[in-house]
């Protein structure tokens, strides 16, 4: 018996062992504090790293309303609770400044930063892993160009024991590869571009993906459909419930505009991504992107048998002249559809020669999760996403929770619950959201860029 004990506690003692060295990063040397102002880095290299960070989205996360842009403070819910954005402005004591681009490239490859801390994945290193060389050190000289911001991170509301930084060791073995980006040589330039940034700087799965109870991704299930703040990210493949399949000039139009003949506008997280993002990259990038997913997407058929029955119940309800549906919550909901919804989005099309969707058409009613249409109707879509374009006001406060679920349940032929309206409403809106891209950040390809000489910076 002391035998069985003795190795009990040699495996206790050796796993406790493993584990430490596993967990245990050093620390990186801090920049000089005179490379600061020293280092001037090529004026060319500041503009490539401008167009990545707007690729990359990174003011979306980085910057809060009312704050210093790029220096941190947004709230992002998980289920392990809330983490906020560092501050990832060049100011030593707060930020980056003293980060060198070592330390740059070990945070957003492995998730440690400079002294040796385990990063949380809600900072996206698992894709950011697929940046090449050249690209991180062209988006470490616009990093490091940009003002510096003093601002200090809020502390993290995190469950126990997810607030022990060393337990990402462990989850980074599970489910963090960090490998670079590989070509497909059997694929165009194009093809290969836009997979690069869907996989790498852009993080589509971030969002466009199952993950598991530990926060994990599945091998195999990249885009198959997720969430993010509580809207449903639809899936990225072939399995997209659109009722109009996804074409390569519509997906081109919707991420560089946030909306496209045929389909819905950009909305809740997605909002960001475009009118924070890749509205103000070069036009390339979404076409890029779009000839990606547009090969990921395709799909035989025209309309999937779920969303095309759900496409002639949406347009039925838009018709206001058509026979009731047969049960009071249906009636309620079309009463409410007509008094509330109809100036806009009635059966003849938009008012007014304003480009309203067609509901009918939208994934947001075909698809099987009702959550962005309850969303797009408590929130409002299009002037928080920096766009008058398709324009739709809150009713937050001129609906009841079961008035919105009545109009959710008219449009969609399926129940939407007062509960699940109650639920979402509690949530509140996008953080973030409001403001439309970020004050300072709107044309950052020249931010801060180092004066020539002979110049005044």
């Amino acid at each position: 018996m002391r035998w069985i004990l003795f190795i009990i506690l040699g495996v206790v003692i050796a796993g406790s062992v493993g584990f430490a060295m596993l967990a245990w990063r050093g620390e990186i040397a801090p920049r000089p504090e005179q490379a600061s102002t020293d280092t001037a880095a090529d004026p060319a290299q500041i503009e490539a790293g401008a167009r990545l960070a707007l690729l990359g989205n990174c003011a979306g996360c980085h910057t809060v309303d009312g704050g210093g842009a790029l220096a941190g403070g947004l709230p992002i819910d998980t289920p392990f609770g809330t983490v906020h954005s560092t501050n990832i402005t060049p100011d030593r004591a707060t930020g980056i400044g003293d980060w060198s681009l070592e330390a740059y490239t070990r945070a957003m490859r492995e998730g440690v930063d400079r002294e040796g801390r385990h990063l949380y994945p809600a900072f996206p290193y698992e894709y950011f892993a697929r940046i090449t060389d050249s690209d991180l050190a062209d988006l470490y000289a616009w990093n490091m160009a940009q003002p510096a911001v003093a601002a200090q991170t809020p502390p993290n509301d995190l469950v126990f024991p997810a607030g022990f930084r060393p337990l990402l060791a462990g989850w980074k073995l599970l489910f963090h590869s960090n490998t670079q980006f590989a070509e497909d040589p059997t694929q165009s330039e194009q093809w290969n571009t836009g997979a690069y940034l869907a996989q790498g700087l852009g993080h589509c799965s971030a969002c466009h993906v199952p993950r598991n109870l530990l926060g994990g991704t599945a091998e195999g299930r990249a885009d198959e459909g997720g969430e993010a703040y509580d809207w449903w990210a639809p899936p990225l493949t072939a399995a997209n419930p659109a009722p109009n399949v996804w074409t390569e000039a519509s997906l081109a139009a919707y991420l560089h505009t946030g909306r496209a003949p045929g389909q819905g506008v950009a909305a809740g997280p997605m909002a960001s991504v475009v009118h924070d993002s890749l509205a103000l990259a070069p036009e390339a990038d979404s076409a890029a992107l779009a000839h990606y997913m547009a090969d990921r997407m395709a799909r035989q058929d025209a309309f999937h048998t779920e969303p095309a029955a759900r496409l002639g119940l949406a347009r039925a309800a838009l018709d206001t002249n058509s026979p009731a549906m047969g049960s009071a919550v249906f009636e309620d909901g079309a009463q409410l559809f007509s008094a509330n919804c109809t100036t806009c989005h009635h059966a003849g099309g938009p008012s007014g020669g304003r480009a309203f969707p067609d509901l009918s058409e939208t994934t947001t009613v075909a698809g099987p999760d009702a959550r962005n249409l309850v969303h797009a109707m408590l929130w409002g879509i299009g002037q928080d996403a920096g766009s008058h374009d398709g324009y739709m006001p809150r009713f937050a406060h001129e609906l009841t929770d079961a008035q919105i679920a009545a109009i959710a349940t008219h449009l969609r032929d399926d129940t939407v619950t007062a509960d699940t309206v109650t639920r979402l409403r509690a949530g509140g809106p996008v953080p973030g959201a409001g403001a439309g891209p970020v004050s300072g950040f709107a044309s950052p390809t020249m931010t801060a860029m180092p004066a020539q000489p002979g110049e005044t910076p």
